[in-house]
């Protein structure tokens, strides 16, 4: 088994537990201490003025919707994200 098969969307259904304490749990942990970027901000501004049409990203943390107010309908997270558990 590779590194990135733990973080994959079978190894969580297969193992749930394990994916929780070991891959989750953390991810969470470290997401809490994570904030916005200009960048993120910057989206958000785009969107409040009806520019953004959809933001393709590949991070899962998904400071777009939790702190740039990004409705998730116009981000794609390529990548899945902590918060749904699907990478």
């Amino acid at each position: 088994m590779k590194d990135e098969d733990f973080f994959s969307r079978s190894f969580a259904q297969a193992h749930p537990d394990i994916f929780e304490k070991h891959v989750r749990g953390p991810l969470r942990e470290m997401k809490a201490g994570l904030r916005a970027t200009d960048f993120h901000r910057f989206c958000g501004w785009l969107h409040e003025r009806g520019w953004l049409r959809r933001i393709y990203t590949q991070n899962i943390d998904g400071l777009h919707h939790a702190e740039a107010l990004v409705p998730r309908d116009k981000v794609v997270e390529c990548h899945g994200a902590i918060d749904t558990g699907l990478f």
